[in-house]
């Protein structure tokens, strides 16, 4: 395999390998994200795809070097053209690569089963969510049949597994059976690119299912193309692409990398509920960041004692914490104690007439909590934040 392949193939895969790590999604200017995915990724996965098969692979490995379908190699390229009526669209070009990779499948039978096996884990195939809406190019019964088509796949899957053999044969029907589905899948390709289906549609629940899914079956593809060139290891397929409810992107990111909880010597410093609080917000605070700006700040007038739970709530989100309390003019050891094991960080303490600071690091970045006693509103001016 010369230079320029080689060199092709591995661009490719790590575009794929990396696509198949992240979790894409869109960001406001005023912080607010969401979650782009399963759309963005199988958008993503299909520009591979187009790239891959835009070449005749056969040709290209006989001669050593990269052959395209159109342009300066199109008179090179001999491509059967027999029961296609347009010898260079793109759904020639698919099965051209299909009938590639199932020829290298005739003679390492083993590479399909190892390509397509997350397919056996799927379940509820034939559930209401499968349910499509008939469009310009695809009908409701497209869509059962897609699902059928791809349920049989993983029962052929399924039994390589049980007979222990790890063998899905390279045969026509197998080979039909992944032609008919991907098939499908680009026309739901084409729905997504000329714009047939509108926002609201691609973020229904049971839509990012099934995009899900298309995008999943376009990974197996993607991943016996580079079985047949050798390449591994495959990317993990994550569960998250296939369940009901995609988790927010990018969430290891905007979770602190410090586990945070409150200690038992915190907990009288706390209110009751405050640990499931603790927990909820965790899991579904979509507009944490991950480093808080340098002036950003939480205010808590009359606060009292309460600040074990404001202060762990808002570590993603603020530098300096201003708890305003005229009552209690100090902080007892014991709390500064339990907040120190509930943070798992040292606590600096600086005291002052009018305010006590308590300042600790978390991931790195500097956080101070002003224990104020004092009238707020004199406090405001004071502050530039």
């Amino acid at each position: 395999m010369n230079a320029e392949i080689n060199n092709f193939l591995d661009v490719m895969y790590r575009t794929y390998t990396d696509n198949a790590k992240v979790q894409h999604l869109a960001r406001e200017r005023t912080g607010r994200s969401w979650s782009t995915m399963p759309t963005t990724s199988f958008v993503y996965n299909f520009f591979i795809y187009n790239s891959i098969y835009q070449f005749d692979w056969k040709t290209s490995l006989d001669k050593g070097e990269l052959c395209h379908w159109h342009g300066q190699d199109e008179t090179d390229v001999k491509l059967d053209t027999s029961s296609a009526k347009e010898p260079h669209n793109d759904g020639t070009q698919q099965e051209a690569l299909e009938k590639f990779m199932r020829n290298i499948c005739r003679e390492s039978p083993e590479l399909l089963a190892v390509a397509f096996r997350p397919i056996s884990q799927l379940d509820d195939l034939n559930g209401s969510w499968t349910q499509i809406s008939a469009g310009q190019r695809i009908s409701e019964a497209d869509g059962r049949d897609f699902f059928r088509r791809l349920s049989d796949l993983g029962c052929l899957v399924q039994s390589a597994i049980e007979t222990q053999d790890g063998i899905v044969p390279a045969s026509k029907s197998n080979f039909k059976l992944i032609k008919e589905c991907r098939y499908y899948v680009y026309h739901i390709r084409n729905n997504i690119f000329h714009g047939s289906k509108s926002l609201g549609e691609i973020g229904d629940k049971n839509q990012k299912r099934r995009l899900a899914h298309y995008d999943l079956f376009l990974r197996f593809i993607l991943n016996l193309f580079f079985l047949c060139h050798k390449k591994s290891p495959l990317p993990e397929v994550y569960s998250m692409l296939v369940t009901d409810d995609p988790p927010p992107p990018n969430r290891s990111r905007r979770k602190l990398e410090t586990q945070i909880h409150i200690s038992q010597s915190a907990r009288r410093y706390s209110k009751p509920g405050d640990r499931q609080l603790i927990s909820w917000i965790a899991e579904h605070d979509s507009g944490i960041v991950s480093q808080p700006r340098a002036n950003s700040a939480l205010f808590y007038p009359s606060a009292g004692e309460d600040i074990v739970t404001p202060t762990i709530i808002g570590l993603p989100h603020c530098r300096n914490f201003y708890y305003y309390e005229l009552l209690i003019r100090a902080l007892p050891a014991s709390f500064i104690k339990g907040l120190e094991e509930s943070l798992g960080t040292e606590i600096e303490t600086q005291k002052t007439e009018y305010e006590d600071l308590y300042l600790f690091d978390i991931d790195g970045i500097r956080r101070t909590i002003h224990w104020v006693h004092r009238d707020i509103r004199s406090s405001f001016r004071r502050i530039n934040c």
